[in-house]
């Protein structure tokens, strides 16, 4: 295994690479997804070419400064092609990671939960629901269960969702949904504080090929709420959605509807489904979002690539104001012929994290730390939410609270009710509490 630190290129800006770690094994390293852990490590899953003439699922774990603290491969020797898409972490620390598995020559889905500790794999299943099943994205819900969502192919590719125990990994819900004259394919799941399901991808039409967008809104038993298909006029491509800080729904792809290129494409949906804004952001060149989170100054933070005919392709970021879709702040990064950002995400009190790949002469995972949005304290609210007492706080609302360490460290994430009580030793942390319209970010001091 090949491991590379890059120093920081730029200063004094949200785009500071405060580290960049680089993993070449040997031939084609590519991370898909990554989530932090509640000890500040970053765990980021892919596939790898490394090993033998098949992909293998590929799982690192690097803590908070880019040291690899461990890297797993599952699959080599066994004569099939094995994909990790994402990756989630439960209430008590497990990592479950989804993708799918080549099985005679077919793709099923596939999930394993992990030891965050060593590594190895508790238990794995395998599920064939179609000719070929992809499980694109993963998350724990309030329940403390995984909800996973993809599609199956038959003669149509179909959007299925599906929740499992953690346990065990049996099966607690399936719902598959058969679209007569279209191809669904959902790429991303997002989950509402109450255990409701929203699935974001594309709607492509069996007739002229058109692609459209897609937002469906499930309850928590997979029955279907709304569902909103987005047409620019062009092809147009989900591949993230969020549930923001406000309730609202934010997508992120990308679109040729408003140029002769494909442009960055976000938008804003409301709870009940009504499209608030969808707005284009590009530059002369193709370019493509893949990644979307809120910061914490709640504007959208989007990654993907830019790509240029001479010089490859670039890591593209663009800040959204999610008001109204407003550029913010851009920013292209360039450290190899080809860079490629797949998956971002807020670290402890304003940071940024992303995760994907460059290419020289053959593709390496890379893991990317930058210095993130101007660190403000926005206390506004937060007496309503929060009340001092000796030794904690006590939560005024039913929400979901998040703790960090002054230096960033995520210290609980869990549901809490109104009157509880929330103990910490003495001493600075930087607390949230997410209820189902609101998000209150503060810095407490407990005594």
């Amino acid at each position: 295994m090949g491991i590379l630190m890059l120093s920081p290129l730029y200063a004094q800006s949200p785009w500071d690479v405060i580290w960049s770690r680089i993993i070449d094994n040997g031939n084609d390293d590519n991370i898909m997804d990554m989530e932090i852990d509640w000890d500040g490590n970053f765990v980021g899953v892919g596939y790898t070419d490394s090993y033998d003439l098949y992909s293998d699922l590929l799982l690192v774990k690097l803590d908070s400064s880019g040291n690899v603290l461990w890297q797993k491969v599952v699959g080599p020797g066994n004569n099939s092609t094995d994909y990790g898409m994402s990756v989630a972490i439960d209430s008590s620390g497990y990592y479950l990671v989804a993708g799918h598995t080549d099985v005679n020559g077919y793709l099923d889905a596939w999930f394993l939960k992990v030891d965050s500790g060593t590594g190895d794999t508790i238990w794995t299943r395998t599920f064939d629901w179609g000719f070929v099943d992809r499980v694109m994205d993963v998350a724990v819900d309030p329940w403390g269960k995984y909800v996973a969502a993809g599609y199956s192919y038959t003669s149509t590719r179909d959007f299925f969702v599906v929740r499992l125990d953690s346990s065990d990994g049996d099966t607690l819900m399936f719902r598959i949904f058969v679209s007569s004259g279209y191809h669904e394919m959902i790429r991303s799941v997002a989950l509402y504080p109450d255990g409701d399901i929203v699935v974001g991808g594309t709607r492509q039409s069996d007739s002229d090929y058109s692609t459209d967008g897609m937002v469906v809104r499930l309850d928590s038993m997979g029955n279907i709420i709304w569902s909103v298909y987005i047409d620019g006029g062009g092809n147009d491509y989900i591949r993230d959605i969020i549930v923001d800080s406000d309730g609202y729904i934010a997508f992120a792809g990308y679109s040729d509807s408003y140029s002769d290129s494909f442009d960055v494409w976000v938008g804003r949906i409301a709870p009940d489904g009504s499209i608030l804004w969808t707005a284009n952001a590009g530059t002369v060149r193709n370019d493509y979002s893949l990644s979307l989170f809120q910061d914490a100054q709640g504007r959208y933070v989007v990654s993907g690539f830019t790509t240029d005919a001479s010089s490859g392709t670039d890591a593209l970021f663009y800040v959204i104001n999610p008001s109204d879709g407003g550029v913010v702040d851009s920013h292209v990064l360039d450290l190899a012929y080809e860079d490629i950002v797949r998956v971002g995400l807020p670290v402890g009190d304003c940071g940024y994290a992303f995760a994907g790949y460059i290419t020289s002469t053959d593709d390496d995972a890379l893991f990317l730390r930058m210095r993130g949005c101007p660190s403000t304290d926005t206390a506004e609210g937060f007496e309503s939410v929060f009340t001092n007492v000796y030794g904690g706080v006590r939560l005024n609302v039913d929400g979901v609270i998040e703790v960090f360490s002054s230096a960033g460290k995520r210290l609980m994430q869990r549901r809490a009710g109104a009157g509880e009580i929330i103990h910490l030793p003495s001493g600075i942390y930087i607390m949230t509490v997410r209820t189902h319209n609101r998000l209150i970010h503060s810095r407490v001091f407990v005594r």
